[in-house]
């Protein structure tokens, strides 16, 4: 896969935020963004996002929107890619307002976050404070190959090539990309790899758009409702936290629930994927499986299986970086808007 994850704030809640950023959160909270809503990080240290990867990778890259709004002490890491135990590259926006990249260090533990490592190397883009900047990164860690590539609003900034991205004893793997305080909001995450043909690279200047379930009801509805005769009505809440008292279930194996969504929000955009997000739980202890799928042309085409929790709601997210109806090949405006996007119980 080349594509992680894609975020967009535009309809969340303060509420939200640790179901879906659940590797952790602090200090953490909504406030108004590019479109719609933006995460806020406050706390001159403390404030984090998290976001793991259950598989590590060497080349890893992610793209955002970023405002810096208030003055973040040197020294202090802004946005890290490491692991559980190492940070193999992290950077910082230096009070000189250009961005520094470091190795290291070796350890994870780091008294507020304040861990400097081995300089490699500082950009040329002034970063002021009170705008919005769309910020791309690329980083391969390797001994001696390693590299941190940066673009800001599409033009290059850091590019450093043939470095020594690995830190003493760690491995040449990223499982984890981290978003540290300052103060700062966030919007538009797109996290990816280099494996794979396609978003193997950070994206152009591009934006995230949350899209909702609409009317008709899709073409599958065997899922049960809590209430009305609508399937689309009772899931088509634009933050989770406004409640789970309507829902649909499925008490069967092979039920299926699909469902129109609206339609692109950027007519005439480049398409880079399409994720599936759901919000799920059990309702007892039994065996309880799900998968995504796209619907077009009378065909389905599965991401792969969920395991909701019982007793606790959670976000399972997919993306198809290509449509799985057209070759696989690029997507397009007119197959997404005449795609379905649903759920069938598998076990």
């Amino acid at each position: 896969m080349a594509l992680w994850r894609v975020c967009s704030s535009e309809n969340l809640a303060t509420a939200d935020l640790s179901a879906r950023w659940p590797s952790g959160t602090s200090q953490a909270s909504i406030t108004s963004g590019v479109v719609g809503n933006a995460i806020l990080l406050s706390g001159a240290s403390g404030g984090y996002l998290w976001y793991q990867h259950p598989t590590g990778h060497t080349s890893v890259w992610c793209a955002f929107d970023m405002k810096y709004t208030g003055a973040y002490s040197d020294g202090y890491t802004w946005l890290q890619f490491g692991d559980t135990s190492y940070k193999k590259v992290h950077l910082q926006i230096h009070s000189s307002h250009y961005m520094k990249a470091w190795r290291g260090p070796n350890s994870e533990s780091c008294t507020n976050n304040y861990c400097n490592g081995t300089e490699l190397g500082t950009g040329t883009f002034y970063i002021s404070y009170d705008t919005w900047y769309h910020f791309q990164v690329e980083v391969t860690v390797d001994g001696s190959a390693g590299i941190v590539k940066t673009w800001i609003n599409g033009v290059a900034d850091l590019n450093l090539t043939s470095q020594n991205t690995q830190p003493t004893g760690g491995v040449a793997t990223v499982t984890r990309i981290n978003f540290w305080g300052g103060v700062g909001t966030y919007d538009n995450f797109v996290y990816g790899d280099a494996s794979g043909s396609v978003n193997i690279h950070p994206p152009g200047v591009a934006r995230v758009d949350a899209h909702v379930p609409v009317s008709p009801n899709g073409s599958d509805s065997e899922w049960t409702r809590s209430t009305g005769s609508d399937n689309w009505v009772l899931v088509d809440d634009a933050a989770a936290s406004t409640g789970t008292g309507d829902y649909i279930e499925s008490s069967a194996v092979g039920d299926q629930t699909s469902f129109h969504v609206e339609a692109l929000k950027v007519a005439g955009g480049v398409m880079y994927g399409a994720q599936v997000t759901a919000y799920l739980s059990k309702v007892n202890a039994g065996p309880g499986l799900v998968k995504p799928y796209v619907l077009r042309g009378g065909t389905r085409y599965y991401g792969p299986e969920w395991a909701p929790s019982f007793g606790s709601w959670q976000f399972f997210q997919y993306v198809w970086d290509q449509d799985p109806a057209a070759g696989p090949g690029a997507w397009t405006e007119t197959n997404f808007n005449n795609s379905e996007f649903g759920l069938e119980r598998t076990a």
